[in-house]
């Protein structure tokens, strides 16, 4: 997987960032699932996290999972 800085960094209404840790939770959760899924339900948890909050960052995603 690659990612820009803006899934890590989207802040939430209170300032705080998603941060590594939650990427790694989000990644976790997916685990052996399709490189789809994965995209999908990492973006839909940082849009949850950043809830109302404005973006302040553009937001780049690439899943690929390897055949076998």
């Amino acid at each position: 997987m690659v990612y820009s800085d803006g899934v890590t960094d989207a802040l939430n209404e209170s300032g705080a960032s998603f941060g590594d840790e939650r990427l790694l939770v989000s990644l976790r959760e997916t685990a052996g699932r399709p490189a789809a899924e994965v995209a999908h339900q990492l973006l839909g948890a940082v849009e949850a996290f950043v809830g109302d909050a404005r973006w302040h960052d553009d937001v780049s995603l690439v899943v690929v999972r390897r055949a076998g």
